[in-house]
């Protein structure tokens, strides 16, 4: 998929492996629930689009890693002050992504997805098989 490295919930879900396993001190736990939070809104605004296989997984994944966030320090501030420095550094980051990819969050969320998964009826294990064998 074109810009598939651009869809911000994946740079979460490493946020929230290397925040899990000690490697960044920084709890991406309030993009997370963001994430949770646009996630069933895309979804559900695309309710036809997607097989429902595919929306389970992705909701499940989300909310996996926003739990990964969270179990790893359940005491901590949701609202951390290096926490939300560190949030805006990665938006950041990711803006300039975007830019220097010449795409936008729109086309990426609201054309290049939808495009991505235009068979309504392809399954989540179909769709895996798709694509491994377009690698």
């Amino acid at each position: 998929m074109k810009h598939e490295e651009l869809i911000y919930s994946r740079w979460l879900w490493i946020l929230s492996l290397l925040y899990y396993f000690g490697v960044n001190p920084y709890s991406p736990l309030l993009p997370m629930i963001f994430a949770i939070v646009f996630c069933i809104t895309y979804l559900s605004h695309f309710y036809n689009k997607f097989h429902w296989s595919k929306k389970i997984c992705v909701i499940s994944f989300e909310l996996f890693f926003g739990y990964l966030a969270y179990i790893k320090n359940p005491s901590r501030d949701l609202f951390n002050t290096d926490d939300f420095r560190f949030t805006l550094l990665i938006m950041l980051i990711y803006s300039i992504a975007i830019k220097v990819k010449g795409t936008s969050v729109n086309e990426i969320y609201f054309k290049t997805i939808p495009e991505y998964h235009k068979d309504k009826d392809e399954n989540l294990i179909e769709h895996v098989k798709r694509i491994l064998s377009d690698k």
